[in-house]
Formats: C-alpha cells, sequence, structure tokens
C-alpha cells in the first residue's frame, strides 16, 4: 500500500472530527491560509499543521513516509526528554493510529505548539544590535553546554528547528534526534547541508552530532554583532544564516571565511579559524563548544585591534605551546582565559594511519600481476583495458578504505 502524498494529508485534515482519533484535535480547529485551506508548513520528513481548541494549540506532523523503526525512536526519545526535563525541548506524543485517510490509519506526531521566531527572523530583526546578538549567542552556548550534559543530540540544528521566545530557545522537529536509548542506530537525516558537514553520514550518530551545527550558529552570531553588513553582503537568510554548504567544502576558497577573518574583532577572528579547520574533522571529532570563550565578550565591539594580536599577547606571556608547564598559565579566572584554544589552533601534528593494509597490498599486487599477464597473453588494446578497469577499482577500493579509517 502506498504512503499517503502530501496533498491527501491536506485534503483530510479539512474534517479534523473525521480526521482524527485524538480528542482534543478531533475538536479543533485547522490553521487555513488565505483561500480557506489548510496551512502546510514543508519539511523534510513531515508537513507540520497547527491546529487549536480554545486556549491552547499543537503542531500536527504528518509525515511524508514511513521510517521502519519511527515509533521505536519517538518512544526512546519521548522517554528520555521525559525523564530529565529539559526547557528547551516540548512536549509530544507519537500517535501510531492518529488520522485516517483513505480508510487506513497513519501515525502523526502531536506537539505543543511553540510560540516564537525562527532564528534567522531574530537574527536579521536585531542587526545593528550586538548586544542582543552577543546574549543569544551566550543563551547558545548556555543551551549547547546543557544538551552536552544530557548526553543528547538534537540532529538537525539549523534556522527553522530553532525558536527564540521569551521563555528563552526552544527546539523543535525531534526526527533525527540521539538520545543514549538508541545508541548503535544509524542516523534517519544527515540535517540542513548548510549547518552540517559535508561529511557526515548516516553511521554518525551520537551525542556529538550537533557540534559542528553549534560553531556554525555561533560563529555567525559573533560575526554579525561584529559586522552586521556580512549579512546583506552574503544573502543572510536565504536557506542559511551566513555560511552554505560549498563554504564548508572548501574553506580555503570560501569568500564568506574569507570576510569573517578580516573582521576587527581579534577573539571573532580566532573562532571563525576554529570553524574553518572544524570543516576538515568528522562529526565526532569536532571539539564542543565552552562557556569559557564568554569571558571576553563582555566588550564593546568592535575591537580595532590587529586580528592576530589577542593569540599572539597570550602566547608569549603565557607559554602555552604544547608541553610548556600549566604554572605559567594565567589564571583560569581571568576574562581572556582560553587555554583550551590553543589545543585546536596550533600547527596540525601530521598523524601517521596505523594498521598494516594488507587489503589494499592484495589488491594493488594482485592488479599489478593481472595487468603483466594480459600484455603477456593478449593483445597491447587488452592490456591497456585490464589497466583501466584496475586503476579504476583499485582508486574506488581505495577511497572506500580511507573513508573507514578515524
Amino acid at each position: 500500500m502506498s504512503w499517503p502524498t502530501a496533498q491527501e494529508f491536506n485534503e483530510a485534515i479539512q474534517s479534523p472530527v473525521t480526521a482524527f482519533s485524538d480528542p482534543l484535535l478531533r475538536n479543533g480547529s485547522v490553521e487555513c491560509n488565505q483561500l480557506g485551506l489548510p496551512k502546510p508548513r514543508a519539511g523534510n520528513f513531515a508537513t507540520v499543521y497547527k491546529i487549536t481548541n480554545g486556549t491552547r494549540a499543537w503542531a500536527v506532523r504528518c509525515f511524508n513516509s514511513e521510517l521502519r523503526d519511527q515509533e521505536e525512536r519517538y518512544r526512546a526519545i519521548g522517554a528520555y526528554l521525559n525523564r530529565i526535563s529539559l526547557s528547551y525541548m516540548t512536549e509530544f506524543q507519537y500517535l501510531p493510529r492518529g488520522i485516517r485517510l483513505r480508510g487506513s490509519w497513519y501515525p502523526i506526531l502531536k506537539m505543543e505548539w511553540v510560540h516564537g521566531e525562527p532564528l534567522n527572523i531574530f537574527v536579521e530583526r536585531n542587526l545593528g544590535k550586538p548586544q542582543q546578538l552577543l546574549k543569544l549567542a551566550k543563551d547558545w552556548v548556555l543551551m549547547a553546554q546543557k544538551l552536552r550534559s544530557a548526553g543528547l543530540a538534537h540532529g538537525d540544528l539549523q534556522h527553522g528547528n530553532v525558536l527564540v521566545s521569551n521563555a528563552g530557545l526552544k527546539l523543535v522537529d525531534y526526527d533525527g534526534m540521539y538520545v543514549p536509548e538508541l545508541q548503535g542506530k544509524y542516523s534517519n537525516e544527515l540535517g540542513q547541508q548548510n549547518y552540517q558537514l559535508p561529511q557526515r553520514k548516516a553511521t554518525d550518530f551520537g551525542p556529538f552530532l550537533d557540534n559542528f551545527s553549534e560553531w556554525v550558529v555561533l560563529v555567525t552570531l559573533l560575526a554579525l554583532s561584529a559586522d552586521p553588513k556580512l549579512w546583506q553582503s552574503f544573502r543572510g537568510g536565504d536557506e542559511c544564516l551566513l555560511f552554505r554548504k560549498r563554504d564548508f567544502e572548501a574553506p580555503d576558497q570560501s569568500q564568506v571565511f574569507r570576510a569573517l577573518e578580516r573582521i576587527a574583532n581579534e577573539q571573532v577572528v580566532v573562532l571563525v579559524g576554529m570553524l574553518k579547520r572544524a570543516a576538515f574533522l568528522s562529526p565526532a571529532m569536532v571539539p564542543p563548544l565552552d562557556t569559557s570563550l564568554f569571558g571576553g565578550f563582555e566588550i564593546e565591539l568592535p575591537i580595532s585591534a590587529p586580528a592576530s594580536s589577542w593569540l599572539d599577547d597570550h602566547i608569549p606571556k603565557q607559554g602555552m605551546a604544547r608541553g610548556t608547564s600549566s604554572s605559567t598559565r594565567a589564571p583560569a579566572s581571568s576574562a581572556t582565559a582560553h587555554d583550551w584554544i590553543l589545543d585546536f589552533t596550533e600547527v596540525p601534528v601530521s598523524i601517521a594511519l596505523q594498521g598494516n593494509f594488507r587489503q589494499e597490498r592484495v589488491s594493488l599486487l594482485a592488479s599489478v600481476a593481472l595487468v603483466a599477464l594480459a600484455f603477456l597473453l593478449g593483445s597491447w588494446q587488452f592490456a591497456l583495458l585490464v589497466l583501466a578497469i584496475a586503476i579504476l577499482g583499485n582508486l574506488i577500493f581505495l577511497a572506500r578504505s580511507y573513508g573507514h579509517l578515524p
């Protein structure tokens, strides 16, 4: 049986009393557009409708396709969120028999409607108000720290899933969320591409999953607080804040990175450098955010000092090369004590790959032997064909092998 289309969901939801099994939804009213039709909010995994009943409202997610372990995942996520009770999350119910159409029942997700501005709208409205953006940046780091302490990851942190409300930051859309009970599973989504590492794969699924997107948002907020003109220069708000997938694919050629590296705020420039380096890492290797970052952000922006002076000032004074005694460091309470940054901003150490690579060696030797045999026993045209096939086959095999290395 084929899964219902978005249009079929749209038609069924016009009559809540016959469409829903939940009594509150059955007696509710659907938010409509100017044509009087249900107003859908389309996403990658579901179409969302707003249902109001009295003073309460819910977001009803009608899934675009059937996922094999969808119910298992949502039950695990719901149980874990109820246990830890984070203010950034909202209550939801997964209803296996949620909506009826074509004579059959299909699952829906019923979630409390969250009132707030999407992250990109809030940022655009507060361009030119650096203190507002800096406050949001601090709230962002605090949220990242609490999510990490709880051992969970949202999985798709991006402007559409982050709402800024009077009660603080709120996260919606938990389709790709990681909680400890789901350890060992694969991710069922890769997140919005303008906030994720291009090398992220379905096998990347763990509490580290948000680290890179948290850096993307943080660096963007700090950069815009120092130079709001960046928003217009790089078409901020167009399915992104500032960065796009191509910037992470080739950071050294990215105009956005180049512009941010010229910002007249040395602290922001250091963090931009960290994000640039993180773009070359695997998701699990990206360092998490740290609240000690914000010791020096109580200052008025912009700063006119040269972009490299902040880090240079600390290296000779504190002797912070690797192996230096910790007694030479400044006190941790210092407003500019960001010792941990040096772990990621030093010149990268060359890492030797470990292993005997037996399969790779055998493949190469067998290919050489096969090509030599083809030259001896066949025509030179046949031998060249075998050589081309051998080269292509080994390139594919080596690329797959390299992709599995840590």
